[in-house]
């Protein structure tokens, strides 16, 4: 599109982590740190909760780039304004490196997927944390925030939904399971910085390493680290 300039383009990558923060791990040492990356995003002074963070990339940023645009998911542009960053999920210090964006379904549902860079690289490819946000009922402008929408409690269905969306599009790898998450019965509900409601029946997270080129959905396999889980074949 002329003229678009997607968020992303703003962070300089290269440069986002000083070279001796930057930690190199093999698949074994990965799962292992995972239990230092925050269950949860806060507020921009970091003294409030947000929602949690479910989902790892194990990839170049050309690569999950890719394959989330055959996933069917869009690049975003915002300004980065005070509303913008007061109101924003903050990881790492910061809020999104970058956002994507996808209509659920043919409906007003619209998802979204924040990504941070993490200042670590698996056998020399790098990692990015994701959380990921359903907005149901309401349509909304690209550029638009969550402010004022309502977002579906259930976070495991929405990391489901992503590991589903991106066996199906052709792009996972690999997969593996972390039991390095938050815990929250739908009985219990918490409630993060906006106010809004969520809740995670169980504390996994998915590790996700990602295909730059098209694979089968055949040869995708799960790296067992304790847990084994059929993915449900249905198209999302």
């Amino acid at each position: 599109m002329p003229g678009f300039v997607p968020d992303y383009k703003d962070i300089d990558f290269e440069t986002l982590y000083e070279p001796d923060g930057i930690r190199d791990v093999d698949n074994d040492g990965l799962r292992a740190l995972l239990a230092e990356i925050p269950c949860c995003t806060v507020n921009q002074d970091g003294s409030q909760q947000g929602r949690p963070v479910q989902l790892f990339f194990v990839a170049g940023g050309r690569d999950l780039l890719g394959a989330l645009l055959r996933a069917g998911w869009s690049e975003s542009s915002y300004l980065r304004d005070t509303e913008y960053l007061t109101g924003a999920d903050y990881l790492f210090d910061r809020p999104p490196d970058a956002v994507f964006r996808k209509r659920r379904d043919n409906s007003a549902d619209q998802a979204e997927l924040g990504m941070w860079l993490a200042p670590v690289r698996v056998d020399g490819i790098p990692l990015w944390v994701a959380q990921f946000k359903h907005a149901i009922g309401r349509r909304y402008a690209i550029g638009e925030f969550f402010f004022g929408v309502t977002l579906d409690p259930d976070t495991i269905e929405g990391r489901n939904f992503v590991l589903q969306n991106l066996w199906y599009a052709q792009s996972l790898q690999h997969w593996a399971w972390t039991k390095t998450g938050y815990e929250v019965s739908r009985d219990d509900l918490q409630l993060d910085f906006h106010g809004n409601p969520w809740f995670a029946e169980e504390d996994y997270r998915v590790v996700i390493w990602v295909s730059g080129e098209p694979i089968a959905l055949s040869e995708a396999s799960e790296i067992g680290w304790g847990r084994h889980e059929v993915i449900a074949r249905q198209q999302p």
